[in-house]
């Protein structure tokens, strides 16, 4: 929509934009048409205790460097460097953007520990097996990250891209591995 003083005033004030944005408007000659489609809301900002804890505990979750974040991003269609701003640069999420990387978060962690349990009963069961593979498969892990040994990833990393034997006397580290990564993602 062309520019107007008038409506650039009022939807300022209605969504509570900042002061500035009129300067931006009346330099571009344009008020951005979202602005005029029926519905539209703007996103809420975190604010309040809660959502400042979420946002520290996805902080400390995403800087043990054992999940993706770009996957994440991309599971979750937010931009890959917002989603950086976010983890790392002090940038406040809105509360939509908190709930659902704590969904994926949440989820991943529960994964964990039906693949832990299933693997701690069975270890080299075939159900047990296909489920680990598809847990230390999925792009929103970073294997090398996962095991504390790089070597153990290697072995573990052949074993999922070249379907190979399950690693022989690894079922520890396997063990190991699962219950510190699913202590790690624990929201509080």
């Amino acid at each position: 929509m062309d520019y107007n003083e008038q409506q650039a005033l009022d939807i300022i004030q209605r969504f509570g934009l900042n002061e500035s944005t009129n300067a931006v408007w009346r330099s571009r000659g344009k008020i951005p048409d979202k602005y005029f489609r029926e519905g539209f809301q703007i996103k809420e900002k975190a604010s309040g205790e809660k959502d400042m804890q979420a946002i520290r505990d996805i902080r400390r979750i995403f800087g043990y460097g054992k999940l993706n974040s770009a996957s994440i991003a991309r599971l979750l269609d937010i931009k890959p460097s917002r989603m950086m701003d976010i983890i790392f640069n002090d940038i406040t999420p809105t509360k939509d953007e908190i709930l659902a990387i704590k969904k994926v978060i949440n989820t991943i962690r529960l994964e964990s520990r039906v693949v832990l349990s299933e693997f701690s009963k069975n270890a080299i069961s075939g159900i047990s097996l296909s489920k680990l593979k598809f847990f230390l498969g999925r792009d929103e892990i970073k294997l090398f990250a996962f095991f504390e040994n790089r070597e153990t990833a290697k072995k573990f990393f052949d074993w999922i891209n070249d379907a190979r034997q399950f690693p022989d006397g690894e079922e520890s580290a396997v063990i190991q591995s699962l219950m510190v990564f699913s202590t790690e993602l624990v929201l509080l």
